[in-house]
């Protein structure tokens, strides 16, 4: 596994020479163990605009400091990037795990009151935001396109046990479709979660059959329809962006992330943008698995519904009053589940909770987290 540990400072890679360390200049180091692969030249560069992003993103959040680990997976060599801070003394963990399209550094407004009590893991998906990018299946079935997410999450834990002896188990923070894929993941390894967060999650319901949306304009049907046809197709916005180039991206992300998030400053607004930008350049990987484990529309090819009722840990559900996501549809599976379960609206808020309200969904996870 590869440590590293993040001060503010700019990072600037380097290699130390046979001792198989890697050295950032100021305050960060990465160390490789025997077992782990040496990271390639052009993959170093990925590294440092990865860390430069994601520091910034913290600092222009008022974040405190993180110290950041590339946990490299025995089964592969592939790096999950870990972003942990906090408490040390405690036995309880807190896993955040993002949704499709971005990454860990987008919770950097939510550590700071949590860090005081838990021990806080951000921690990016295979194939997606810091991590490694290796080749994804577009034709896989969604079962299989799940499991790729899912068991290098498991191998992760394991492996992250080594550094931290009381991270046995954990509570799971997972957004959009972080929190489909962290609920499959506490069905299949109950013994390693604790508590399941699910923030605006995707998939819970099954497309009705004589589902038909609302009625649109001419040029509205043309666009979706286009977007359909890119959708079936496995095109991913990112890998149409990519074309753009880096500059054109970092442009169009820093003006979607002042746009979407009026409630940020700009600082950290443009500083947000810059990481969308930086991990949305990177080669297409994990972002294919929208498309496989998803139709068009956000609708699970492999619902949730009737999966909920098998948890044995308790679930605790959040959804933004202006989300695109139905919270109803989740009300009425709280019945039929066998273990604690609530669903809870959030005020001022669309999708992305924890940025647009951040103060009102700390509050929300406070409030979980000590029932």
């Amino acid at each position: 596994m590869i440590l590293c540990r993040s001060t503010r400072s700019k990072p600037q890679l380097e290699e130390t020479g046979k001792q198989r360390t890697l050295a950032f200049s100021v305050g960060l180091s990465v160390v490789a163990s025997t077992g782990a692969r040496m990271v390639k030249k052009k993959e170093r560069k990925r590294l440092e605009r990865i860390i430069d992003a994601e520091r910034k993103v913290f600092k222009s959040c008022n974040a405190p400091a993180f110290e950041k680990r590339l946990v490299s997976l025995p089964s592969s060599g592939e790096l999950i990037n870990t972003l942990s801070l906090g408490n040390r003394s405690t036995a309880r963990h807190i896993v955040f795990l993002p949704g499709w399209g971005s990454g860990a550094a987008l919770f950097a407004k939510n550590v700071l009151p949590l860090s005081k009590t838990y021990r806080v893991h951000l921690v990016d998906w295979l194939g997606c935001g810091g991590s490694s990018r290796p080749n994804f299946n577009r034709n896989a079935e969604p079962e299989e396109a799940s499991q790729f997410f899912i068991s290098s999450l498991s191998e992760w834990a394991s492996e992250f046990r080594k550094l931290e002896p009381s991270f046995t188990r954990f509570s799971i923070v997972g957004h959009s479709l972080g929190g489909y894929l962290g609920t499959l993941f506490a069905l299949k390894y109950p013994q390693s979660v604790d508590r399941l967060m699910l923030v605006s999650p995707v998939g819970i319901p099954a497309r009705p059959v004589d589902f038909k949306g609302p009625q649109r304009a001419l040029h509205q049907r043309v666009l979706l329809g286009m977007m359909k046809m890119l959708w079936d197709r496995n095109m991913s916005p990112q890998s149409l962006a990519r074309t753009l180039g880096s500059g054109a991206m970092t442009w169009l992300c820093k003006g979607y992330a002042n746009s979407r998030f009026p409630s940020l400053e700009s600082s950290a607004a443009d500083a947000l943008g810059k990481y969308f930008a930086e991990i949305s350049m990177l080669p297409g990987s994990g972002e294919y698995g929208m498309n496989t484990i998803l139709q068009y529309g956000g609708w699970a090819r492999k619902p949730l519904k009737d999966k909920l009722p098998s948890l044995t840990v308790p679930v605790s559900m959040v959804y933004g009053e202006r989300d695109w996501m139905d919270w109803r549809v989740a009300a009425d599976i709280i019945p039929s589940m066998n273990t604690k379960a609530s669903v809870e609206v959030l005020e001022d808020s669309g999708h992305f909770l924890f940025l647009d309200n951040p103060s009102g969904f700390n509050q929300w996870l406070d409030k979980e987290l000590r029932d």
